[in-house]
């Protein structure tokens, strides 16, 4: 069996150059054949190039040693290949890792890496890239983007943190709603101002918010949060709700099941991808794309 190892050394404040290395040692004890990359930010060698290239030379599998936005960037370069993907979880969230029941200890999930059983799952498509657990708009990227201006500035913190500070400033600071329009190809369009427009392959993101409980990374469909206009107060005391995945019952929030739609806004929408956050467009067109990435899973 022939390996392409695929380590972020920065996922996790560092984890993932702990987890590469440990991971790269065991892989060559195992006897199996491994060539082993490190992203980089400093030169084209980012995730979805190194994948990419893995995938011309006929690798049998990537594993790839890094958090959501890394594990982002493989399956942009082997989507639909057939060639299948294990996962050494090594970011803060872990949350397509966790939704497949990827142990997050290094060794447990070598085994599952480099084991036999193979899934496969779908992805979801904006404007041409796809995302793994979740893309959202509005007022959860606005939150993204402050927390990972929290990390940069405050390295020697701990990361999981940043996300729950980033969130209670922007909840005291003035809400944003975002006036859009959504196209769901069969239905009538949707109109109005929206606080947030969560579109979830998975059921969490976050680690810790199941924004959509209903969601089924194989089913071929996405599960649209929808949070209308609702007062500060009103939206603190119900992120309990969110966590626990009742917040669907609530009358300022609208849950849908498509395989599509369009997404369009008079200004810019804030935009996250798997944790990374994107610049924000006028218009997004979202769709699935069913069954298009092999993973390996316990």
């Amino acid at each position: 069996m022939k390996v392409k190892l695929i380590v972020n050394p920065r996922a996790g404040n560092g984890l993932g150059l702990k987890r590469g290395t440990e991971v790269a040692r065991e892989i060559e004890k195992r006897g199996i054949g491994i060539s082993t990359s490190f992203t980089s930010r400093f030169r084209e060698e980012n995730a979805t190039s190194l994948a990419k290239n893995a995938v011309q030379q006929g690798t049998d599998r990537i594993v790839v040693v890094g958090g959501d936005g890394t594990i982002n960037e493989v399956a942009n370069g082997i989507a639909g290949s057939g060639v299948p993907l294990g996962i050494i979880p090594a970011g803060v969230g872990n949350d397509f890792a966790r939704a497949l029941g990827i142990p997050e200890g290094a060794k447990k999930a070598l085994n599952v890496a480099v084991g036999d059983k193979v899934i496969e799952v779908d992805l979801g498509r904006v404007n041409g890239r796809y995302f793994t657990s979740m893309v959202s708009f509005g007022f959860d990227a606005c939150v993204n983007r402050r927390a990972l201006e929290l990390k940069r500035k405050y390295w020697f913190l701990p990361p999981e943190g940043m996300y729950v500070i980033a969130l209670l400033g922007k909840l005291l600071s003035r809400l944003e709603y975002f006036p859009v329009e959504i196209d769901v190809p069969g239905t009538t369009s949707l109109l109005g101002k929206k606080l947030l427009i969560a579109v979830a392959n998975v059921t969490r993101y976050g680690r810790i918010l199941k924004i959509a409980p209903e969601a089924n990374e194989r089913d071929g469909l996405l599960d649209i949060c929808l949070i209308r206009e609702a007062g500060r107060l009103r939206i603190v005391t119900n992120i309990p709700r969110i966590i626990q995945g009742t917040h669907i019952n609530l009358p300022e929030v609208e849950m849908l099941r498509v395989p599509s739609l369009t997404i369009r806004s008079s200004k810019n929408l804030p935009c996250q991808m798997d944790g990374e956050v994107l610049p924000g467009k006028q218009e997004y067109q979202i769709s699935t794309f069913q069954g298009a990435l092999k993973v390996l899973v316990p």
